[in-house]
């Protein structure tokens, strides 16, 4: 993207900053940036005349400084003219005039994006549902998105870093405020594995009338918008009403009928959505919705069935000597919190044996519990999900986890 179109973008933002409304009117109306910047008056006719007066300030001063900002935060400016922005994002009515993105994720028109958003009075169930969606669907090439809210949507991100894959969160304030403040952990592991997004200006305060503005760009960014949890009049439904409107499916997952985070759900697979009990039914969905040809990668279950597929595939490979004893004291050692048998005592048996397993072998992944404990999928990530909520192990690294 040309860096005078970045800059022309991020005038547009400094000169209606207290009319985001006008910015993105402007967004709609010019093929670009630079077009907006060289507007005349008489180019702004459609437009209020208080509104047409914003734009004939044509001082890039500010401009400038907001490029610098961007560039100390690490944050990528995204202009509406971008080939990175997605063209069904670029039709809305109320398109975004730049973009602010900070994380290793890059856009591209070719990604499967998926959103899975919910209630943030979920449940333990809704949560871990919302965790295995993410992180199958990962495993079959889909990007997965939320918004970093607390319930459904941080298990939905903390599901596809489980797979070490990108996620990418829409925000509700700055791309460099954390909201909410607990999500500090999770929003460096998804900046370093995906991006967050936000419209607004850096620094910009999460505002309540923000969310639904988000919203939109959610639905807008998605080949499908999955609504895990949600009660009748929250977040989530709105999020489903904008993927009507654009013409993007809303699938549900249903639940219990004395549920009221599942009054929603149950409402809009009434309505019609199709209904959501695995992550399978959501890649048929795809693949009969837009011919694609996406698949789960399969976990394997037990030990056996992983010694025999490496002995059809894999030849011998000769042991690696071991470290030495110097090279071993030269490799620092994370600080790990004492455990004590009390708190051992609140864990169940398979949850022990996860932990003891970190504890022998200083980190592990989802398929190594499958295999060191004989386990089924389910039950590897039900333990590490459990482990990590009950703050006894936290993520190594993408997909990688050890005592905390």
């Amino acid at each position: 993207m040309n860096s005078n179109e970045e800059l022309y973008a991020l005038w547009i933002m400094t000169v209606t900053e207290n009319s985001p409304s006008a910015a993105r009117r402007a967004a709609r109306t010019f093929g670009t940036a630079k077009d907006v910047y060289e507007g005349g008056r008489s180019d702004f006719c459609g437009f209020r005349e208080n509104t047409a007066e914003l734009f004939m300030n044509k001082d890039l001063t500010a401009a400038k400084e907001l490029a610098e900002k961007c560039r100390k935060l690490g944050i990528r400016v995204i202009p509406f003219s971008s080939p990175e922005m997605p063209d069904e994002v670029k039709k809305l009515e109320n398109p975004p005039c730049v973009l602010f993105v900070k994380g290793t994720g890059v856009f591209s028109q070719t990604d499967v994006r998926v959103a899975i958003v919910g209630s943030r009075k979920a449940t333990d169930l809704g949560r871990k549902i919302a965790s295995r969606l993410a992180y199958e669907l990962s495993s079959a090439g889909v990007t997965v998105i939320s918004g970093m809210a607390t319930g459904i949507d941080t298990a939905a991100h903390k599901g596809a870093l489980y797979e070490g894959k990108e996620t990418f969160a829409f925000l509700g304030g700055g791309a460099d405020v954390i909201y909410p403040k607990e999500n500090a952990e999770l929003y460096r592991r998804i900046t370093q594995n995906g991006a967050v997004v936000s419209e607004y200006l850096p620094s910009s305060s999460v505002q309540g009338f923000h969310f639904p503005e988000r919203n939109r760009l959610l639905s807008a960014f998605s080949k499908a918008v999955i609504i895990v949890e949600s009660d009748e009049s929250g977040g989530s439904m709105r999020t489903a009403e904008h993927a009507k409107k654009q013409g993007v499916p809303v699938l549900a997952v249903p639940g219990p009928l004395d549920s009221a985070v599942s009054l929603g759900t149950n409402r809009l697979i009434k309505d019609g959505c199709p209904a959501v009990t695995c992550a399978d039914d959501v890649i048929d969905f795809l693949n009969s919705q837009y011919g694609m040809r996406l698949r789960i990668m399969k976990r394997l279950s037990s030990l056996a069935e992983k010694k025999e597929k490496e002995t059809e595939k894999k030849p011998e490979k000769p042991e690696k000597p071991e470290k030495s004893e110097k090279a071993e004291k030269q490799q620092p050692k994370p600080e790990i919190k004492e455990i004590t048998e009390k708190d051992l005592s609140s864990l169940s048996d398979f949850e022990k044996a996860a932990y003891m397993l970190a504890e022998k072998r200083g980190s592990f992944s989802v398929d190594e519990v499958c295999e060191a404990l004989d386990a089924t999928f389910g039950e590897a990530f039900s333990a590490i999900t459990d482990l990590e909520e009950k703050e006894f192990i936290i993520e190594a690294e993408a997909g990688r986890y050890r005592l905390k």
